[in-house]
């Protein structure tokens, strides 16, 4: 939602291939959806009650902000 991950922290090995599937809560959540990026990806907008995948291959350790689509207003 607008205020949080949840799970908080995702740990996983170096080198290992990740997959993570990003749920938009349906409440608390800014009506235009949220994007969720990094330095590996970026979901684009999701919906409120839409899901994005993301993969990539864990190379060094990162943090994923989300923002309101259409404002780029900072989130979680």
């Amino acid at each position: 939602d607008d205020v949080e991950f949840i799970p908080e922290r995702i740990t996983v090995k170096r080198g290992d291939k990740v997959t993570i599937m990003f749920h938009v809560s349906d409440k608390k959540v800014y009506h235009g959806g949220l994007d969720i990026e990094s330095d590996y990806f970026d979901t684009g907008k999701v919906l409120p009650g839409k899901s994005a995948e993301v993969e990539f291959t864990a190379k060094n350790s990162f943090t994923f902000t989300s923002y309101w689509p259409n404002s780029r207003v900072k989130k979680a």
